[in-house]
């Protein structure tokens, strides 16, 4: 029981420093990229990532929960934990497959994205 502890403690302290790494970082890293970059090249970034943030939500969309809440409930069964993982790797290729394709019509009225294609692609 000991042992368990001390893996759940140890994993959330390490949840804990990568929480503040995602926070930190950015903050450090954000005065050299605005120099480097230029204003206007890094507020393009800034935007073709919350884009694609926001396709990333749709893709990732409860499947974090939905997945790992059926991997519990079948967690001593290898074929039921193989169909729910690979069911959950087609559904999020399909989403982010429909995602692409919104970015890429919406890519056409918002004149950032037309003419970043290239970047909004990558």
């Amino acid at each position: 029981m000991k042992k368990k502890y001390t893996s759940t403690l140890f994993n959330t302290i390490m949840l804990y420093l990568l929480t503040a790494a995602k926070t930190i970082f950015p903050l450090l890293t954000l005065p050299y990229l605005a120099r480097v970059l230029s204003v206007d090249c890094y507020g393009t970034v800034s935007y073709v990532k919350a884009v694609v943030g926001y396709a990333q939500i749709i893709v990732d969309f409860g499947f974090m929960l939905s997945a790992v809440k059926e991997i519990v409930e079948v967690q001593n069964n290898k074929t039921s934990i193989s169909k729910v993982v690979g069911n959950t790797v087609i559904s999020k290729l399909i989403l982010a497959f429909v995602a692409f394709a919104v970015i890429m019509v919406i890519s056409n009225g918002i004149v950032i994205l037309r003419n970043n294609l290239l970047y909004v692609c990558i």
